[in-house]
């Protein structure tokens, strides 16, 4: 429960810190000319711990979905949000965890994998 607590104390820190300097890391503007902006893949991070994957990116992303897979390629969980607002977390079962492998997001014309396997 401690470790739940911190890591959300960090993603919560790290989401003011993003909207409070949008762009400020050398990145375009979150907005620019009213267009939507599409977010860096090499700013996204993703984390596994125990059965708790946190997204974190530096900006809003709209029509996101996200695919868990297994070593084996099944699909063990997968949503589809109208938008990611800076941090998602996904709660999985342990048996879920266990199997977990990689996620992908997949947005506009980004298709984002990352290894979460443990």
């Amino acid at each position: 429960m401690k470790k739940k607590v911190f890591l959300m104390s960090i993603a919560m820190l790290m989401t003011f810190n993003a909207s409070a300097n949008p762009g400020s890391n050398g990145d375009n503007p979150p907005v620019e000319d009213g267009k939507e902006h599409k977010a860096p893949a090499r700013r996204l991070q993703v984390s596994l711990d125990n059965g708790v994957v946190t997204i974190w990116s530096p900006y809003i992303i709209n029509n996101v979905e996200i695919i868990i897979r297994d070593v084996t390629g099944c699909i063990i969980y997968q949503e589809t949000l109208d938008e990611l607002d800076y941090t998602y977390v996904i709660y999985l079962t342990d048996e879920e965890a266990s199997y977990a492998e990689s996620i992908e997001l997949v947005y506009g014309d980004q298709y984002i994998i990352r290894n979460i396997g443990q």
